[in-house]
């Protein structure tokens, strides 16, 4: 026998051809896409969930038209998911983001394959990719990001199609699902470079006596595939002129449409972010980052870049390509909820987890048979693929997330007939949405959005959804005057000149509606209000109402709220079902003051308990349950309990040092 190596080094195979795909390769990826569709039909939501789903979840059967840039392919597959017959129209949508994102792992498996890899170890890159946390997350409810991650690797796999062998129809295969591509999402352009390193590294058409030279009528006809998919976003300005109800942008004419495409409201926020530095987004990426995958798997992806260098430059420059580029786009766009933009990046790390898996194996397989070295591979990818399956499906798990539909419902029930109710979140006009207008309910009451307020399609929105809603002539001249000041401004001033005006022109419409019908608030924050711009306004539980003169005495409100079992705010994972729990928690906590200074002692008790119910690390109730108990009804031992607790939970509170000198603390 041969003596061993003096150092371990990682293998570098002889060659990195690959095999041509066979039918075991597409029965293996089709199997690891249903056991990924498995996975997350377990995880889904089940109804209207939050963000852009909920906008999805009412545009798409509609056949409306979206926010910018308008995503046609996706709303014409929405509206075929939504003919399927099973579950509420809410769940239909979201399996536009389950199944694409189960796609992505078959894909992902044969991308890995064409790359030159094992079939033991491709599948665990399609394992992990599937059990990775952004994309798990973003197969449990309808969003736009699966289906792109399905189609970067779409992309990926024509490109290393052509790669291996170029060919007429290779290319115009390339060209058309890059194309479909774009249909769904611009950053699509962030996979270019990449996708064009594929195409040109070996190919090189400008030189002569290559393998095969194109024909001008071949490049055109992959020129024709690339353009006949962009022929989808004809949908945008034909549908949006058949004056649908929801017509963001209203891209009836070329220039709204050209508008509308290229996201040009949202541009001022590329590169131009005035207060987070690049260091700053750094540091929440890679936060982001150890979250997919979880942090022991990283050395993997590191092992498996540096072999795939030593294996295939082209391959490896590729992959840097498909990272580098999405991280300087996306890392520079200074946006809340970008965590989907970085699915591209994530799809190339799994890739170079595969890499490693198979160098290492490789290095500890050397001189054992072939069938021993794939069941140890197989073994070991499924162990390592355990952690990120534990860790990862509580935090994307929303099977049982029904907070935005039981939070929107809690709104209508406590709205009257006729009532207007102004709030700032944007989602709860689509939640809001889907009970008037594809449940039929609640339709004698309205909700409007006060963000939206400075956009001229969201007024003539309103005067047709809402005819009795009063919008004064004021209201579009001052949109006029917000769109005249935008034109002129740059970068994030834009943002603050639409503020300005949206509090102008919501002033304007709530003392006209005044006159007519009641008037609430609903505030994403939990901030405690006497006032809105001079109005008077008081409280009622999870809304204000706005009035003309200010009330003599706080009414209290019925408390009646969902089961608190499912809504125990330290037990939540998900960032919305939490601020719902925390707002239900403190409507409890304000309904008890409000008993208190009606004299209604033992109510004011059991509001205070239901308030802990939801959340019961809320350090104010504590506080108030001990005034409760040393002034009104008096009982020490119960004092000094929750006098106690509140000092655990806020010992820097400014009462902290009074609460503790009555309790001899």
């Amino acid at each position: 026998m041969p003596p061993p190596p003096s150092k371990l080094r990682l293998a570098k195979p002889a060659s990195t051809a690959a095999p041509p795909l066979e039918a075991r390769d597409f029965a293996i990826a089709a199997g690891l896409g249903l056991a990924a569709l498995a996975i997350y039909l377990l995880t889904v939501c089940r109804t209207i969930y939050w963000g852009d789903s909920s906008e999805f979840a009412v545009v798409c059967p509609m056949l409306d038209i979206t926010h910018p840039t308008g995503y046609p392919f996706f709303t014409l597959l929405g509206k075929l998911f939504t003919l399927l017959p099973i579950g509420t129209i809410a769940f239909r949508v979201n399996l536009l983001g389950t199944v694409p994102a189960a796609v992505c792992v078959g894909l992902l498996f044969l991308v890995a394959r064409q790359a030159g890899l094992t079939a033991g170890s491709a599948a665990f890159g399609a394992g992990l990719m599937a059990v990775s946390k952004e994309l798990w997350d973003q197969g449990t409810a309808c969003e736009v990001y699966s289906l792109h991650a399905a189609l970067t690797a779409a992309c990926l796999l024509a490109a290393l199609t052509f790669w291996k062998g170029p060919s007429a129809r290779r290319l115009a295969m390339t060209a058309g699902m890059l194309g479909l591509s774009f249909t769904n999402h611009l950053t699509t352009l962030w996979n270019v470079p990449a996708l064009a390193w594929l195409v040109l590294c070996d190919w090189q058409p400008w030189r002569s006596g290559g393998a095969w030279q194109p024909s001008r009528r071949e490049l055109a006809r992959a020129a024709a595939a690339f353009g006949a998919m962009l022929l989808l976003y004809a949908y945008v300005p034909i549908r949006a002129s058949q004056g649908v109800l929801f017509n963001h942008g209203e891209p009836g004419t070329v220039g709204s449409f050209l508008y509308h495409l290229t996201g040009r409201q949202f541009q001022y926020r590329m590169f131009t972010d005035p207060e987070a530095g690049i260091a700053k987004e750094v540091g929440e990426f890679w936060e982001r980052f150890q979250l997919q995958f979880t942090p022991w798997l990283l050395p993997l992806v590191a092992i498996g870049a540096v072999a795939l260098a030593m294996r295939s430059r082209s391959l490896a420059i590729a992959m840097a390509l498909l990272v580098a580029v999405n991280l300087v786009f996306d890392l520079n766009y200074h946006i809340p909820d970008k965590d989907g933009y970085f699915l591209g990046v994530y799809l190339a790390c799994a890739l170079c987890a595969a890499e490693g898996l198979a160098a290492l194996a490789t290095m500890a397989g050397r001189g054992r048979p072939p069938g021993q070295r794939a069941v140890a591979t197989a073994v070991a990818g499924l162990l390592l693929l355990a952690a990120p399956a534990v860790v990862n499906r509580p935090l994307v798990d929303k099977s049982s997330n029904r907070s935005l539909p039981e939070f929107t419902e809690e709104l209508f029930k406590r709205l009257p007939p006729g009532g207007l109710l102004m709030v700032d979140d944007q989602f709860l006009i689509w939640s809001a949405a889907y009970v008037q207008l594809l449940e039929r309910r609640y339709v004698d009451r309205m909700v409007v959005n006060d963000y939206l307020l400075c956009l001229p399609w969201y007024v003539h929105h309103l005067r047709r959804r809402y005819p009795q809603l009063v919008l004064p002539s004021s209201v579009d001249e001052l949109v006029g005057e917000r769109g005249a000041e935008v034109a002129k401004a740059k970068g994030w001033k834009i943002g603050d000149i639409s503020q300005r005006y949206i509090e102008r022109i919501a002033r304007a419409i709530v003392e006209a509606n005044l006159k007519q019908r009641r008037v609430f608030w609903n505030w994403h924050d939990s901030e405690e209000r006497k006032e809105w711009k001079g109005l008077p306004v008081t409280n009622r539980g999870l809304f204000y109402e706005v009035l003309k003169a200010a009330p003599a005495t706080q009414e209290p409100w019925s408390i009646d709220y969902p089961d608190p079992a499912n809504y125990h705010k330290t037990e939540l994972v998900d960032a919305h079902h939490r601020h719902v729990a925390d707002t239900f928690s403190v409507a409890c906590n304000r309904a008890g003051i409000a008993l208190i200074a009606a004299g209604r002692y033992a109510e004011a008790e059991a509001a205070f308990n239901r308030s802990l119910e939801y959340n019961r690390d809320y350090p104010q109730v504590h506080l108030n349950m001990g005034v409760l108990f040393h002034t009104y009804a008096p009982n020490r031992a119960k004092r000094d309990e929750h006098w106690k607790k509140f000092l655990e939970l806020a010992p820097n509170d400014p009462q902290a040092a009074t609460v503790k000198k009555e309790i001899g603390g």
